[in-house]
């Protein structure tokens, strides 16, 4: 495993992180607890110290599950957790029909306290703000919190997880230019580097202490084998004709990657990490472990050959020209 600065910080991370949300939330097959413990002791056993958790995945199973699993390892990793959805207002939840986003500085304050009680440790390596809307960095007294958070030892480090349903770009400059965090965590890969990579340019631009942590560097399973572009899909197998019709269309793209494999010894799921690597900014790669074949596989990505400048170049132009098109500008085709 090799290891990188988290920008400014003196926190050195695993190339390949480790995201508890694949064994705590439901969006992924429920595993015993003690199958999910031993994941995460093999995977420090790789080498991978970084470990990136959320207090409101599975409602604080996944911190318990953490500290259960490597408690006696704390010295030895970095610890991320996230606040900011609110499961502890049961009546909020209900009325919400999910978890209502809550950045007051005081419920804050709170979910740090049950995230360190969880966790069972004193401080937090990096606390991140769960998916907020852009208004919410606008807000001096929760910045105001997170700064006495730090002076009181509590949390080392603050950072924002970017997410769904946001305008990545608008609240990602905020929170480099304007706030100046230590982290920012987003999606990233190969069919998607938008807007991933203006953001990159703009911490270089502004000299920000900005790190960057990268989490779906395998596109929803379209980059680690779990679709090929033989794959077939049934429309009765998804929720909504969304995700149906993204997947389909990114099946499509996958014909144009087989030189990705002709070329190198390395698995699509490795080339898709080293390829979210190759951005010197990128201090770690969250990809989707939900077993030890694929833990295995990616904890050993660091390893394996860099990908060539003509392939890099390959890549950011079929991106460019061909997978990040709009739905506009096919129309206009």
């Amino acid at each position: 495993m090799k290891f990188r600065q988290l920008g400014t910080t003196d926190l050195h991370l695993s190339e390949v992180g480790f995201g508890l949300w694949t064994l705590s939330t439901e969006a992924w097959p429920i595993v015993a607890e003690s199958y999910a413990a031993g994941l995460l002791v093999a995977a420090f056993e790789l080498g991978i110290n970084y470990f990136d958790t959320a207090d409101s995945d599975g409602e604080g199973y996944s911190e318990t599950l953490l500290r259960q699993a490597l408690e006696d390892q704390r010295q030895d990793i970095v610890i991320s957790t996230k606040a900011g959805f609110d499961f502890y207002d049961r009546f909020a939840v209900r009325e919400h029909g999910g978890l209502p986003r809550n950045f007051d500085p005081d419920y804050l304050r709170r979910a740090t306290e049950e995230s360190l009680r969880r966790l069972g440790t004193d401080y937090i390596d990096l606390l991140q703000l769960h998916y907020p809307f852009p208004d919410v960095l606008e807000d001096d007294a929760l910045f105001y919190t997170l700064e006495n958070l730090i002076k009181e030892g509590k949390v080392r480090y603050f950072g924002i997880a970017l997410g769904p349903g946001l305008d990545f770009g608008e609240a990602g400059e905020v929170a480099i230019v304007e706030r100046e965090i230590s982290a920012l965590q987003l999606p990233y890969n190969i069919l998607d580097r938008d807007p991933a990579r203006k953001l990159f340019q703009t911490a270089t631009d502004t000299d920000a202490p900005t790190g960057f942590i990268v989490r779906s560097p395998h596109a929803s399973g379209l980059l680690d084998g779990t679709y090929t572009k033989d794959t077939r899909l049934n429309r009765e197998d998804f929720a909504g004709d969304e995700e149906f019709e993204a997947l389909g269309q990114g099946i499509e793209h996958l014909a144009e990657l087989d030189f990705l494999t002709a070329n190198m010894d390395s698995t699509i799921g490795q080339i898709a990490i080293k390829f979210a690597l190759d951005t010197s900014q990128v201090a770690s790669v969250l990809p989707n472990i939900t077993g030890t074949t694929r833990l295995r596989q990616f904890a050993a990505a660091p390893e394996t050959k860099d990908l060539p400048q003509p392939m890099l170049d390959r890549l950011i132009e079929l991106h460019d020209d061909y997978f990040h098109r709009s739905d506009s500008d096919s129309e206009n085709d």
